[in-house]
């Protein structure tokens, strides 16, 4: 694909190829939102660094196991130092 989206999509086609699909253990809900305790429940069992909201407000401030919380500028600068 062509134009400024071209590499992005690039990208994301290469991402969909190291897809893998993970099974999260079930427990009690840890977010003030019920809904959003299996966003935690899935980044947990994937091991995520990250899960990106635009709503961390239902979910726990620290740490959940190696998962930190961030919103898209949070990921940004994130991402921003490592470079």
């Amino acid at each position: 694909m062509q134009g400024a989206y071209g590499r992005g999509y690039r990208q994301l086609g290469r991402s969909r190829a190291r897809r893998a699909l993970f099974q999260p253990n079930v427990s009690a809900a840890v977010s003030a939102d019920p809904a959003d305790t299996k966003f935690l429940q899935c980044a947990e069992a994937a091991q995520a660094v990250y899960i990106v909201t635009g709503n961390k407000r239902h979910f726990p401030a620290a740490l959940y196991g190696k998962t930190r919380v961030v919103n898209a500028g949070e990921l940004l600068d994130q991402i921003t130092l490592e470079i």
